[in-house]
């Protein structure tokens, strides 16, 4: 298991090759170091990865890559019958460099769109990727890349804040449901039936398209 970080923060144009190199080089020598080290057929082989590699971070491309690799080397030790899996984790806030540098947590709004995750849950999370009975994740099932800690629109939106670019884009635009009752509004639900019902009525991909065209309109992010 590899749990190596290391931030230095700027941006991207700004950043020099060494400063590059400095998040980058851990996680991606720190990896393949470890691959090479130990045998192929491990009970596991967990890296300890970054959701700032899922949406992206302006002031940490360079530590986000990092991350991205250690995804991607999970995947490819997967498509060769190798146990890994990368845990992409948001805001671990009792142990760590959050719970030594508190003051990290006022550098980015990100930050209030990431649920925390306590110790005794990072524990819980190891003691599930370690047990030796789990299965081998197929790369295509995205088993072996889970992402903890990242809220859904509806969450932050209840505490009133404002949800940012990454959570509107396509990619994590179906994340606008969870924690939402599956109904449209009374008058349309009362019409046409809830959002489920009207996806398994849908006999085409035209009329799937209308179906979540509809559902978009009656349910903005904003």
């Amino acid at each position: 298991m590899t749990c190596i970080e290391k931030y230095w923060d700027f941006l991207f144009e700004k950043m020099s090759f060494e400063e590059w190199s400095a998040a980058t080089s851990p996680k991606v020598q720190g990896t393949r170091n470890l691959h090479r080290a130990l045998p192929d057929n491990l009970d596991f082989f967990i890296l300890l990865s970054s959701i700032a590699g899922v949406f992206g971070s302006i002031g940490q491309s360079n530590y986000a890559a990092g991350t991205i690799f250690q995804d991607a080397f999970c995947l490819y030790k997967n498509s060769k019958g190798q146990k890994a899996v990368s845990l992409r984790l948001g805001i671990v806030s009792d142990i760590g460099i959050i719970s030594e540098n508190p003051e990290v947590l006022k550098n980015g709004d990100f930050v209030r769109e990431i649920a925390s995750v306590k110790e005794e849950e990072f524990i819980a999370l190891l003691d599930n990727y370690c047990n030796s009975d789990n299965p081998l994740q197929l790369p295509a099932s995205g088993g072996a890349l889970p992402i903890i800690g990242l809220l859904a629109p509806s969450q932050f939106t209840a505490q009133g804040v404002d949800i940012l670019s990454w959570a509107q884009t396509p990619t994590f635009s179906p994340l606008a449901y969870i924690g939402e009752d599956d109904t449209l509004s009374t008058d349309t639900q009362s019409a046409k039936g809830s959002f489920k019902s009207q996806l398994q009525a849908a006999e085409s991909a035209n009329e799937v398209k209308e179906v979540e065209l509809t559902s978009h309109n009656s349910r903005p992010l904003h």
